[in-house]
């Protein structure tokens, strides 16, 4: 997991970083929560192969969408309304909100997304808020999946 987290941080400022690590560190304290409470979900994960390494993952992955990526990908939207930062660049402080710089933005997550697909995590690993949320719905879909068949 340390690995992963000085990969996703290694060119960010030092704010950024301790963000992430204390959103990581938090969620972590909550998986390990749940694994006091012998939480049904989170056992039933992990009899379906999610080790504590791969959860950690997700958390490590999550934190680094939601505080960084997220944000950036929010501002480089192909739906906002033509022109605006299209045509007409926006200056906010240094930055420039431009074409160039939303397509750069949108690559950049659709590798992310990628490498998400990769790893054969589900794309909601990026948007959960509380591990609980993701364990409980990662279950659900599991377990509504052996069902079907």
């Amino acid at each position: 997991m340390e690995k992963i987290l000085q990969l996703l941080t290694a060119r960010l400022e030092r704010e950024l970083k301790r963000r992430i690590s204390e959103r990581v560190d938090f969620m972590l304290r909550e998986i390990a929560y749940l694994e006091e409470q012998e939480n049904a979900d989170l056992h039933y994960l992990q009899r379906r192969g999610w080790s504590s390494e791969k959860l950690q993952i997700v958390c490590c992955m999550n934190s680094f969408y939601q505080i960084v990526l997220a944000p950036l990908a929010s501002s480089a939207r192909e739906e906002i309304p033509e022109g605006i930062g299209e045509e007409i660049p926006i200056l906010y402080g240094e930055l420039r909100f431009d074409a160039r710089r939303a397509k750069a933005i949108r690559e950049v997550h659709t590798a992310f997304e990628h490498l998400i697909s990769r790893a054969e995590l589900p794309m909601d690993a990026l948007t959960f808020n509380r591990p609980g949320d993701f364990v409980y719905r990662t279950a659900r879909r599991l377990r509504d999946h052996e069902s079907e068949q």
